[in-house]
Protein backbone atom coordinates (compact mmCIF):
# COMPACT_ATOMS: atom_id res chain seq x y z
CA UNK A 1 0.00 0.00 0.00
CA UNK A 2 1.31 3.37 -0.94
CA UNK A 3 0.89 6.09 1.71
CA UNK A 4 1.11 8.73 -0.99
CA UNK A 5 -2.20 7.62 -2.53
CA UNK A 6 -4.63 10.48 -1.89
CA UNK A 7 -7.38 8.34 -0.36
CA UNK A 8 -4.95 6.74 2.09
CA UNK A 9 -3.44 10.09 3.07
CA UNK A 10 -6.85 11.71 3.47
CA UNK A 11 -8.13 8.86 5.67
CA UNK A 12 -4.91 8.99 7.67
CA UNK A 13 -5.27 12.71 8.32
CA UNK A 14 -8.94 12.38 9.17
CA UNK A 15 -8.43 9.50 11.59
CA UNK A 16 -5.53 11.33 13.26
CA UNK A 17 -7.87 14.27 13.85
CA UNK A 18 -10.65 11.98 15.11
CA UNK A 19 -8.27 10.29 17.53
CA UNK A 20 -6.91 13.52 18.95
CA UNK A 21 -9.87 15.92 18.70
CA UNK A 22 -12.65 13.52 19.57
CA UNK A 23 -10.81 10.72 21.31
CA UNK A 24 -8.10 12.26 23.45
CA UNK A 25 -10.00 15.45 24.14
CA UNK A 26 -13.17 13.78 25.39
CA UNK A 27 -12.30 10.19 26.27
CA UNK A 28 -8.77 10.10 27.69
CA UNK A 29 -7.99 10.72 31.34
CA UNK A 30 -4.79 12.73 30.84
CA UNK A 31 -3.73 12.74 34.54
CA UNK A 32 -3.49 8.95 34.34
CA UNK A 33 -1.14 9.28 31.38
CA UNK A 34 1.01 11.78 33.24
CA UNK A 35 1.21 9.39 36.20
CA UNK A 36 2.17 6.57 33.83
CA UNK A 37 4.91 8.65 32.18
CA UNK A 38 6.29 9.63 35.57
CA UNK A 39 6.30 5.98 36.65
CA UNK A 40 8.24 4.80 33.60
CA UNK A 41 10.72 7.64 33.11
CA UNK A 42 13.54 5.69 34.77
CA UNK A 43 12.76 2.38 33.07
CA UNK A 44 15.33 1.26 30.50
CA UNK A 45 12.63 0.74 27.86
CA UNK A 46 10.60 3.86 28.63
CA UNK A 47 10.35 4.82 24.94
CA UNK A 48 8.92 1.41 24.10
CA UNK A 49 6.51 1.65 27.05
CA UNK A 50 5.37 5.09 25.86
CA UNK A 51 4.80 3.86 22.31
CA UNK A 52 2.94 0.80 23.55
CA UNK A 53 0.55 2.75 25.77
CA UNK A 54 -0.07 5.24 22.94
CA UNK A 55 -0.87 2.37 20.56
CA UNK A 56 -3.24 0.74 23.02
CA UNK A 57 -4.97 4.04 23.74
CA UNK A 58 -5.39 4.77 20.02
CA UNK A 59 -6.95 1.34 19.47
CA UNK A 60 -9.30 1.91 22.40
CA UNK A 61 -10.24 5.38 21.18
CA UNK A 62 -10.81 4.10 17.65
CA UNK A 63 -13.52 1.77 18.95
CA UNK A 64 -15.13 4.53 21.01
CA UNK A 65 -15.16 6.88 18.02
CA UNK A 66 -16.49 4.29 15.56
CA UNK A 67 -19.29 3.47 18.01
CA UNK A 68 -20.27 7.10 18.60
CA UNK A 69 -19.68 8.23 15.00
CA UNK A 70 -20.39 5.34 12.61
CA UNK A 71 -19.48 7.46 9.58
CA UNK A 72 -15.82 7.26 10.59
CA UNK A 73 -15.69 3.49 10.04
CA UNK A 74 -14.56 3.64 6.41
CA UNK A 75 -11.60 5.89 7.23
CA UNK A 76 -10.57 3.70 10.16
CA UNK A 77 -10.78 0.62 7.93
CA UNK A 78 -8.42 2.24 5.43
CA UNK A 79 -6.10 3.21 8.32
CA UNK A 80 -6.14 -0.34 9.68
CA UNK A 81 -5.34 -1.89 6.28
CA UNK A 82 -2.50 0.53 5.71
CA UNK A 83 -1.03 0.02 9.20
CA UNK A 84 -1.29 -3.76 8.95
CA UNK A 85 0.70 -3.61 5.71
CA UNK A 86 3.19 -1.16 7.23
CA UNK A 87 3.78 -3.21 10.39
CA UNK A 88 4.06 -6.43 8.37
CA UNK A 89 6.78 -4.84 6.26
CA UNK A 90 8.50 -3.38 9.33
CA UNK A 91 8.36 -6.74 11.10
CA UNK A 92 10.44 -8.32 8.33
CA UNK A 93 12.90 -5.44 8.44
CA UNK A 94 13.21 -5.57 12.23
CA UNK A 95 13.77 -9.33 12.20
CA UNK A 96 16.52 -8.93 9.60
CA UNK A 97 18.21 -6.16 11.60
CA UNK A 98 17.70 -7.87 14.99
CA UNK A 99 15.73 -4.97 16.48
CA UNK A 100 13.99 -7.04 19.15
CA UNK A 101 11.78 -4.34 20.70
CA UNK A 102 10.72 -2.97 17.33
CA UNK A 103 9.96 -6.52 16.23
CA UNK A 104 7.90 -7.06 19.40
CA UNK A 105 5.99 -3.82 18.81
CA UNK A 106 5.09 -4.87 15.27
CA UNK A 107 3.97 -8.29 16.46
CA UNK A 108 1.81 -6.74 19.19
CA UNK A 109 0.10 -4.46 16.68
CA UNK A 110 -0.44 -7.26 14.18
CA UNK A 111 -1.77 -9.61 16.83
CA UNK A 112 -4.18 -7.02 18.22
CA UNK A 113 -5.46 -6.18 14.73
CA UNK A 114 -5.54 -9.74 13.44
CA UNK A 115 -8.73 -11.27 12.12
CA UNK A 116 -7.37 -14.78 12.67
CA UNK A 117 -4.86 -16.56 14.93
CA UNK A 118 -2.17 -16.04 12.26
CA UNK A 119 -1.31 -12.48 11.33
Amino acid sequence: MDATRPEIRKSGYKTDVYLRAVGTLYHTHLPAFHDYWNDIEDVSISRFATQLIALLEDLRLEEVIKHSRPGTGKDFTIRKHYLKHFFNTQLTTNITRSYALDELFCMIYLLLQSDSPRF
